[in-house]
């Protein structure tokens, strides 16, 4: 038994090791001419690892906008966010906007009623912001959550 709480350690760490290894290692030369290659991954979380170390992290994702600490008994644990736009559209919308006159009653007075209608056109701006929150314990990726939200703008 105590052969393998030696193994165990060394095992975790040779296989950290090949993984930060394969990270960091340039592309194979089949692939060197490729745009698939040179491209940087349209979604870099994906590639994150439990226990990539921080710096490692950096390397995928950049520097976070924004890092929050979060208590912790056991060590040093943060939140490191980052946020991108992942859509940008403008839709033109046609509305049917009342038109409001006075209409003559038959007691001699005037009441308010629609009394036609004038098509505007508005343009709606929709933006789709995408949130990687990323927790790192003691230097470490531990694990991610990914939200969106959109923002709706009339003109």
């Amino acid at each position: 038994m105590h052969a393998l709480s030696r193994f165990l350690p060394a095992l975790l760490i040779g296989l950290l090791i090949q993984t930060v290894g394969a990270s960091e290692s340039p592309p194979d030369s089949a692939n060197a001419g490729s745009k698939a290659a040179a491209a940087a991954p349209e979604r870099p979380e994906e590639s994150l690892m439990p226990s990539m170390p921080a710096r490692v992290v950096i390397k995928v994702m950049g520097k976070p906008d924004s890092v929050k600490p979060v208590k912790g008994r056991e060590g040093k644990a943060e939140v490191w966010l980052y946020s991108r736009q992942v859509s940008d559209r403008v839709d033109y919308v046609q509305l049917s906007v009342p038109i409001m006159g006075a209409v003559p009653s038959g007691n001699g007075t005037a009441r308010r009623a629609v009394t036609g209608e004038k098509l505007e056109t508005r343009a709606e701006h929709h933006i789709t912001t995408e949130v990687i929150e990323l927790l790192m314990f003691n230097g470490a990726f531990v694990t991610q959550k990914v939200s969106r939200a959109e923002s709706v703008k009339i003109y």
